[in-house]
């Protein structure tokens, strides 16, 4: 797979990953919120994959949940985010797939803007 951070970011997330001492403990829920909704919270992204993008940050559900838990609510809010606030800010919106999440227990969405010499 193609590497989307850089070495120093790349290092650092493979460093967090084993020296992680509690692998219950979610780094998405005590992160800090750069903007907040009712049911969703955007973060910056500690380990952006700075290689391809100027921005990335995540967007979270506001309670620790898998997509599968996700209420119809949250997800009406979501498609709402995804057509208003995130469309005036991010080019792109995707998610990992399940083989690649690193904290599979929270649903995290990465929201992205490419760079321009990209």
């Amino acid at each position: 797979m193609k590497q989307l951070r850089s070495a120093k970011y790349h290092e650092a997330y493979e460093k967090l990953k084993v020296e992680r001492k509690d692998p219950d403990h979610c780094f998405l829920c005590s992160a800090k919120a750069i903007q907040e909704f009712k049911h969703w919270r955007i973060l910056l992204n500690d380990f952006p994959y700075d290689v391809i993008a100027s921005t990335h940050h995540l967007i979270v559900p506001r309670v620790h949940k898998t997509e599968h838990l996700l209420t119809e609510e949250e997800r009406v809010e979501l498609i709402h985010l995804k057509e208003t606030v995130l469309d005036n800010v991010y080019e792109f919106v995707f998610e990992t797939l399940p083989s690649q999440k690193s904290i599979p227990k929270h649903f995290h969405l990465h929201l992205v803007v490419i760079k321009d010499d990209f």
